[in-house]
């Protein structure tokens, strides 16, 4: 990439139970490596999630997620299922940052 080339922006989506800032640090040293190349976008996933009753919660009111697999608000990637509640919400706001941040 030539000096007059514009970065390239990667958009950032964090997993389950995590958010924009938990992802971020995650990823420092990558980023880091490849900062003269691209700039990371990070956006959070509208969806709180709840604590589950037999875990402990390493970072409380950080955690979301972009759809629920099962009713009682909560996914399992081995859960197998119909249910995307909340997908649409999520679908949006990525739209809208897109909108808002550009491509």
């Amino acid at each position: 990439m030539s000096k007059s080339s514009t970065k390239l922006k990667i958009l950032c989506l964090h997993g389950y139970r995590q958010s924009a800032k938990i992802f971020r640090d995650k990823t420092g040293a990558f980023r880091k490596k490849f900062k003269s190349l691209a700039e990371f976008d990070f956006v959070t996933a509208p969806h709180p999630v709840k604590s589950l009753e037999d875990q402990e919660v390493t970072n409380p009111g950080e955690q979301f997620g972009w759809w629920f697999s099962r009713e009682d608000g909560y996914y399992k990637s081995s859960h197998v299922s119909e249910l995307d509640n909340g997908m649409q919400e999520s679908l949006e706001l990525i739209h809208s940052h897109i909108l808002e941040h550009g491509p």
